[in-house]
């Protein structure tokens, strides 16, 4: 799915580092689904819709790709191996520094996954590192909701990437709603429930602290939009995983694989079509006014 969400990249004008940065979210945002939702052809059709719908929402939005795909795919990345048993100590631990650098609405994820050390330490684990990766987790969510609470700061506008212009909770779900459009934003949201209620493709706390780094994450987001008084490019990365694993969840429903497939291959297209049309009107918009 990388190499499907570099070619949707370039399609609608990406440049090649737009694209190399799309490739790599793509291919994360596959494995996410995947690692959440199982290995059915209904969870294959979620991982197959989760990244092309961020890269068309994202595109879409305007602006660039290298830097939200970045901070998706590193997110994506801890997701996914949240959800897996523990290999090596930092295999959880190196991307959601990565992510939190990238994104302050990311930050909890190294508290999540110094909990994880903590709960799961795997072969090769001090429990020294697991505490010391929880503490620098709780030091880096507070300097990102301190961060978020300054007004002025040159700090904060680099690390939120946008000054603070806030709005209220009721326009920003307007808003939300518009960046979204109906049926992204009712899959995003039938996703993110899914992750308090939804069946789990494994069992245990592993499973548990992935999806609550994906609620953690997308809360995050929403607290950024809130302070930048417009929807970030990283929500819409969040929401389209979310509209993945409904998409993948729902079809799950039917027995036959081959109506999992088909049922997911129709919300895809749902999902996809609206978006898709609206970055490439822009892109051949943007090309007929040079």
């Amino acid at each position: 799915m990388g190499a499907v969400a570099a070619i949707a990249a370039l399609v609608l004008g990406a440049p090649p580092e737009g694209a190399i940065a799309a490739a790599l979210a793509g291919a994360a945002l596959a494995g996410a689904v995947r690692a959440l939702a199982g290995d059915s052809a209904a969870a294959l059709a979620g991982a197959a819709i989760a990244p092309l719908l961020a890269v068309v929402s994202i595109a879409e939005r305007g602006g660039g790709l290298a830097a939200p795909c970045i901070a998706l795919a590193a997110i994506a990345w801890t997701v996914a191996e949240l959800a897996r048993p523990p290999s090596r100590p930092l295999v959880a631990l190196v991307p959601a520094v990565i992510a939190a650098v990238a994104a302050p609405a990311a930050a909890a994820l190294v508290v999540i996954a110094g909990v994880r050390l903590v709960v799961e330490p795997g072969p090769r684990a001090s429990p020294r590192v697991a505490l010391a990766a929880v503490l620098a987790g709780a030091i880096a969510l507070v300097l990102a909701l301190a961060a978020g609470l300054a007004h002025r700061s040159g700090f904060a506008e680099l690390w939120f990437g946008a000054p603070a212009r806030p709005i209220s909770p009721a326009v920003l779900a307007a808003r939300a709603a518009d960046a979204l459009g109906p049926i992204t934003a009712l899959a995003a949201l039938a996703g993110l429930a899914g992750l308090v209620g939804g069946p789990r493709a494994s069992p245990g706390a592993r499973h548990r602290l992935a999806e609550l780094a994906v609620a953690a994450c997308a809360a995050g987001a929403l607290l950024a939009n809130l302070r930048a008084g417009a929807i970030g490019p990283l929500t819409l990365g969040l929401a389209a995983l979310a509209a993945g694993l409904a998409a993948g969840r729902f079809a799950g429903q039917i027995r036959l694989p081959a109506g999992q497939a088909l049922a997911g291959a129709t919300i895809g297209l749902l999902l996809l079509l609206p978006p898709a049309w609206t970055a490439a009107e822009g892109h051949r918009g943007a090309g007929a006014s040079r």
